[in-house]
């Protein structure tokens, strides 16, 4: 093998081992567990050392999660709200990332918000009570690619136990959104309401489907119709030459008939 051959070779498989390499390495940042994905509560372990920083009797009121699902009720950031005091309309924003980062917000509390106690019911442990619930495995087999489009925590106030409720969207195909959303005491696990929206007895595949033959339809319809024509044409062009020749033949036969006389 020649030096040039060699050089080649070595060069392919170098880049073959760097495009696996990438692809595995892709993988595994969009699916896999190296994320560090976390759950809300340890989340909250940092959040709670950072809002007493700013207020001693800071309370927490809000909880959602941001930035990147699992699709576990694992996120690479959650957002929390705490509340200076009951009667106050300044808040505190702290968004709390999966690698132990913080970012801070004074922001006006837009509505009152109830604070949140009792919580013993994490993220991950919500999320899985869920997949559990009859509507919601019924919506998530019609609507396999819906996305959890809100990942939220607080409490109405009417009890003592804060709610977790989680919201899918299926953004459906020449059709309007389907939608989900569950709510789960936060301290008993129990579901408290569930709610789907499974649209109409089409499925997505079906409109997918009709939309193809509605494309394709026209198009076959044309190319049937061209051959036909073309088909046609070509026999009307053959009969002509056939007779065209009968015509030469006939005319000739006549000639020598005429010399001959």
């Amino acid at each position: 093998m020649s030096e040039y051959k060699r050089k080649n070779m070595l060069l392919s498989i170098i880049v073959v081992f760097v495009v696996v390499v990438s692809v595995v390495m892709y993988y595994q940042a969009e699916h896999g567990e190296n994320k560090n994905a976390i759950t809300a509560m340890e989340a909250k372990a940092i959040a709670d050392n950072v809002s007493l920083n700013w207020s001693k009797d800071a309370t927490l009121v809000y909880v959602h999660g941001t930035r990147e699902s699992q699709d576990n009720g694992k996120y690479m950031a959650w957002g929390f709200t705490y509340a200076m005091s009951a009667n106050s309309n300044i808040s505190l924003g702290i968004h709390v990332f999966s690698n132990g980062s913080t970012y801070e917000e004074i922001r006006t509390r837009y509505s009152f918000q109830y604070a949140i106690y009792n919580w013993t019911i994490d993220s991950d442990k919500a999320h899985s009570i869920a997949m559990k619930n009859e509507s919601i495995k019924a919506f998530l087999d019609k609507y396999p690619d819906a996305e959890v489009d809100s990942f939220s925590l607080s409490s109405s106030g009417n009890s003592s136990h804060p709610v977790w409720k989680i919201e899918w969207v299926d953004w459906g195909f020449l059709d309007d959104p389907h939608w989900a959303h569950i709510k789960i005491d936060a301290t008993t696990g129990e579901v408290l309401y569930a709610e789907v929206n499974i649209g109409s007895a089409m499925t997505a595949s079906t409109i997918y489907t009709l939309c193809i033959l509605s494309i394709m339809l026209p198009i076959i319809v044309i190319i049937i119709v061209s051959v036909v024509y073309i088909i046609r044409k070509r026999k009307a062009k053959e009969r002509s030459y056939a007779e065209r020749k009968n015509g030469k033949e006939i005319r000739e036969r006549d000639s020598e008939k005429n010399e001959k006389e």
